[in-house]
């Protein structure tokens, strides 16, 4: 019977982390998924403190170091507000305890879910392909996700299992691993396509050595996996483009600062100026149509650098070091986090808890190989305990009380879609006063003070938005604020910095001919009028149609 339990208590765990999506929240997606995720995780860590007797713990070097990591990174999150990033930080502590406990027996099963939940995803977006089933996004394929990046990455890190798995059949297994390359072909997610790729080609050199070691077949499949990653790099050379920009300024900021990295969530606040700065010194650079807002740098490794510094990479390094040199490549986990690590070079797959779920569990097994130096046999005493109670609280409770918070901000933008905005703005001044940490909330609040003409309020809420969240738009809506109240010297700033953030944009220039003209600069506003209409349209637009109309008209009106 508590064999059962202990099974359901899994599979709603995994599923939820997955599949659960709620329009309670303005995320609708990703953030019920992770709110499941803190919630079952720290009652799974406290039923186990309470309840589980007589087990010791084989504590290696790479228990240690993981720990060391995780608690570094969990220091230097402190320095910013309490946010579904220090959760989840503090939430691998517990989640690692978990999975640290599960014997042979539950392994396999746990392995199986996986399985069985990429299965589901993958079926999920195949309906979604054949439009049974559509998500009212601008994309076709997310299967339960808010983007295919990470509906690919959740299908490929389970494909290991899959692999291997002794509690599937061989039948059954060629079946799923056929629906799970469908799901991520049509996703269109070039990392995890690679990943797909690499991970079966190293299965199959491994148990067909005698059929690859021939030349011809060994050279023609790395030969066929060159040609499809040069045509799915031509298939979206746009967005290949766009990321070495990202790169580019990303590297720049590791330079400036590379020891102790600017802090826990400070990419959001720093990358756009740097991005701005870029296009101020070069204006006519290839990369000005392919500019846009970045919060993430679609590379893991240097959102770790650039905001926790060079120590954090190098306890990653020793720690992938010691798991890569003391486990075999076979080794379905050893797969799984060697997929994550691909996609995490291109992606940003530790947005979803699932992928961080599957990354703990990697390590967690990969860390019980006999070759690692024992370094210390720890028993399950009451400090233990009291530890995991006290860790798994704080996980709740903060829980909880986001889920309060991103609730009722959910039921505020309703009200204010409804014209209401002036009625609710003191429960919009409480939520700000016990603010969750989500610096959208911050723009969202600034946006409904603009909306009831509460400028100056609007400029001090956009100006601390700014410490934790800085893009085309906050700096579009701080210029808005500047021009309503008249001060033209301050909107012509910000408009500029916008633009410079985004060249592809319209509306900055657009605004600042309106600018212009307030300040009597005809010389100025006639140079902006020539610039919107040489500018070349990336995508079309109502607005833009209008707005290139309006400048022809006054260029015509003048001849």
């Amino acid at each position: 019977m508590m064999e059962w339990i202990v099974n359901i208590f899994i599979i709603i765990f995994v599923f939820a982390s997955v599949f659960i999506s709620s329009n309670k929240f303005v995320d609708v997606s990703v953030l019920p998924k992770w709110n499941v995720y803190f919630v079952i995780g720290s009652m799974g860590a406290m039923i186990i403190a309470l309840f589980l007797k007589n087990f010791r713990f084989r504590i290696n070097i790479l228990d240690v170091l993981f720990y060391v990591f995780v608690i570094y990174i969990l220091l230097r999150s402190l320095t910013y507000p309490i946010d579904l990033r220090f959760l989840g930080i503090t939430s691998c502590i517990l989640i690692y305890f978990v999975c640290k406990v599960v014997d042979a027996k539950h392994k396999d099963f746990i392995e199986l879910v996986f399985v069985c939940t990429s299965i589901m995803q993958s079926l999920y977006g195949l309906l979604q392909y054949i439009e049974i089933e559509i998500y009212n996004t601008g994309w076709y394929v997310l299967g339960s996700y808010d983007n295919p990046a990470g509906f690919a990455a959740c299908i490929v890190i389970s494909l290991p299992f899959c692999l291997s798995s002794s509690l599937i059949s061989n039948k059954f297994r060629y079946v799923a691993v056929f629906i799970l390359m469908l799901g991520v072909i049509i996703s269109g997610a070039r990392a995890s396509i690679i990943a797909f790729m690499l991970i079966m080609f190293i299965f199959c050199y491994s148990y067909y050595k005698l059929y690859l070691r021939k030349r011809k077949i060994f050279c023609g499949l790395i030969v066929l996996m060159i040609v499809v990653f040069l045509c799915l790099l031509y298939l979206k050379m746009d967005s290949a483009t766009g990321r070495i920009l990202i790169w580019l300024n990303s590297i720049q900021m590791v330079l400036e600062n590379f020891l102790w990295g600017y802090g826990s969530g400070r990419f959001k606040t720093e990358y756009m100026n740097y991005q701005a700065d870029f296009f101020k010194i070069n204006q006519n650079a290839c990369f000005g149509q392919l500019a846009d807002n970045v919060s993430h740098p679609f590379n893991e490794l240097l959102l770790l650098i650039i905001e926790y510094g060079l120590i954090s990479f190098i306890l990653l390094s020793v720690i992938l070091y010691i798991v890569f040199k003391n486990n075999r490549i076979t080794n379905p986990c050893l797969l799984s986090l060697f997929a994550i690590m691909m996609i995490s070079l291109f992606s940003y797959p530790f947005r979803y808890p699932y992928i961080i779920l599957l990354t703990v569990w990697n390590f967690v097994q990969l860390s019980k190989c006999e070759k690692i130096r024992l370094v210390y046999i720890l028993n399950m005493g009451i400090i233990v305990r009291i530890f995991v109670l006290i860790v798994s609280i704080l996980v709740l409770y903060l829980t909880v009380k986001n889920i309060y918070f991103e609730s009722v901000w959910k039921k505020l933008t309703k009200q204010v879609s409804f014209g209401k905005a002036k009625k609710i703005i003191d429960d919009y001044d409480y939520l700000y006063h016990v603010w969750n940490g989500n610096p959208l909330f911050l723009y969202n609040y600034g946006a409904v003070l603009y909306r009831i003409e509460k400028y100056n309020e609007s400029l001090d809420v956009l100006f601390f938005c700014e410490k934790y969240y800085n893009d085309y738009e906050v700096q579009m809506l701080i210029a808005d604020n500047y021009y309503s109240m008249k001060r033209m010297d301050l909107a012509e700033e910000r408009y500029i910095k916008a633009s410079n953030m985004c060249p592809n944009r319209f509306l900055p220039l657009y605004r600042l001919v309106s600018v212009y003209d307030k300040m009597n600069r005809e010389k100025d506003a006639l140079n902006m009028v020539t610039r919107i209409l040489n500018k070349k349209v990336k995508i079309s637009s109502v607005i833009i149609d209008s707005i290139r109309m309006e400048m022809q008209r006054r260029i015509n009106q003048q001849m």
